[in-house]
């Protein structure tokens, strides 16, 4: 439905939720008038709401898009909106922000991300000169002096002039604006057709929470608009959007991806779900071994996901990844009953415990185990003495592979392989060898690992296929501990995502 013939974007009949006498009614009028001879398609409309009285706008419109966002956070939201509907789709969607003063104070640096980026994102600050959802404390926006009965002294700071800083950003454009200016809505509207990021600042007074007994509550809203020291009226600046910027620019420098978007090559027939956790210690690759796992699923026409975590510290604590395995799709993240859970260090073993994982094992479920932690009922290997801690989670999620015989009809499934079996590493070695400089870094540390396994004795290299993958999977039989432990080669992995 188009909004030809539209007289009004609003749910007809059901009351504004405001105050009487409150500024944001008439700011959703203008902003409704604005949309309607604005004359958009519903469809390429999204309104985003901030947290506060402003939030509640959201749900009085009929057809457009709308969004909640957390406090500060509409910014951010909409700018992603934005960009993604350019990338993915056909790049007429128009993004609106309804914000309070209380909003754009928490959510600064979103809004200077957004301008600095020109972002085709229009965002209408209602700014009150208070926090109405905190009892009426005063906002970074609000002018010295008395402001409401919550600060009795007034504020002892100088206002944010928010267009002032949004245009030290180069935002392309910015108005400062009265809730009872009879041309807002014409404001609101050229703001909208603005290619690119706009704001429109709106004095506003709050009927409930501002003062009214002192002089602060007799001064005109033009009044304080002069105490910014600013204009009113738009300012613009001629600036080209960011997608035309990174169309024209980025794209022209940036080099092609290094690797291709993964793609089925074989056809497993894994026949349900499978649940598998990785946990480990942080820093020794226990979420790329899950991802590399997701890869060759992929590649065998399975669909994966993988939820990771770990300390904000990153580099110390745990990692652990879940990742599941289906040949239907998933439509979620995350695992309550695991069919595996493998275990690469104490780090690893503290989280699994503390989540309860080992006591909820599904029936027929596995446990893979660096053999020094002890484990009982586990399949305990010496995986970070046969292949070192950077490679114990790709050590264990191939002994893990080996023992359920994914590949041929274990654990619901048969696999179908291709291609050759080949039992060394170099070839893998020249792959990596004459890949693009990208991951230079992280390749060459991967090729002097294989290099070392070559000339290390005594042990025999044998291929194991998942699903049919025999290059991905390589079983390395420890003769001299008389164990056996399985290592993901890595030598056919290509990303999911180009780049």
């Amino acid at each position: 439905m188009t909004a030809l013939g539209r007289t009004s974007w609003l749910i007809a009949a059901t009351p504004l939720p405001y105050c009487e006498g409150c500024s944001h009614a008439a700011v959703l009028h203008a902003l409704d008038e604005a949309l309607v001879n604005l004359q958009l398609d519903p469809a390429d409309v999204a309104i985003v709401t901030d947290v506060g009285c402003v939030g509640l706008a959201g749900e009085l419109f009929e057809a457009a898009h709308t969004v909640h966002a957390l406090h500060g956070r509409s910014p951010a939201t909409a700018t992603g909106l934005a960009l993604a509907d350019e990338a993915l789709g056909d790049g007429r969607l128009k993004t609106i922000v309804l914000i309070g003063d209380g909003g754009a104070t928490v959510g600064i640096g979103h809004l200077l991300h957004a301008a600095l980026i020109n972002a085709d994102v229009t965002v209408l600050l209602h700014n009150n000169s208070l926090i109405g959802v905190s009892g009426g404390h005063a906002a970074a926006l609000a002018p010295e002096g008395p402001v409401t009965p919550r600060v009795e002294a007034g504020s002892f700071t100088p206002p944010l002039d928010i267009v002032r800083l949004l245009g030290a950003a180069q935002a392309g454009y910015l108005a400062r604006t009265l809730a009872d200016d009879p041309g807002l809505a014409a404001v609101v509207a050229e703001a909208i057709r603005h290619p690119g990021f706009a704001l429109v600042e709106v004095l506003e007074y709050c009927p409930v929470r501002t003062a009214h007994s002192d002089e602060a509550g007799d001064r005109r809203l033009g009044d304080a608009a002069a105490e910014f020291g600013a204009k009113v009226g738009p300012q613009r600046i001629g600036r080209a959007p960011f997608v035309d910027t990174y169309r024209t620019r980025h794209r022209a420098l940036a080099p092609e991806p290094s690797h291709p978007l993964l793609t089925p090559t074989y056809k497993s027939t894994l026949d349900r779900p499978v649940c598998i956790v990785v946990a480990g210690t942080a820093g020794e690759h226990v979420q790329t071994a899950a991802h590399m796992l997701c890869a060759a699923a992929v590649t065998a026409e399975l669909d994966c996901t993988q939820k990771n975590d770990n300390p904000v510290t990153v580099g110390t604590g745990f990692s652990l990844s879940e990742v599941i395995l289906s040949p239907f799709e998933i439509s979620f993240t995350g695992i309550d009953w695991p069919d595996a859970i493998i275990i690469t260090s104490e780090q690893g073993l503290a989280e699994v415990r503390r989540r309860g994982l080992l006591g909820r094992l599904a029936a027929g479920g596995v446990v893979v185990a660096e053999e020094r932690l002890g484990l009982r009922d586990a399949l305990s290997l010496p995986l970070r003495t046969a292949v070192g801690p950077q490679h114990a989670a790709l050590a264990g999620v191939a002994a893990w592979l080996a023992h359920a015989r994914i590949s041929d009809g274990g654990a619901g499934g048969r696999g179908e392989p291709a291609g050759p079996r080949r039992g060394d590493f170099a070839p893998a070695r020249d792959r990596w060898s004459r890949s693009p400089p990208r991951a230079g870094r992280r390749r060459q540390r991967l090729t002097r690992r294989l290099d070392s396994a070559n000339r290390a004795a005594p042990i025999c290299v044998k291929a194991v296929p998942i699903d049919g993958h025999p290059r991905l999977v390589r079983r390395i039989h420890a003769v001299r501990d008389r164990r056996t432990v399985h290592r993901c080669e890595g030598s056919c992995l290509r990303r999911s995502v180009p780049g």
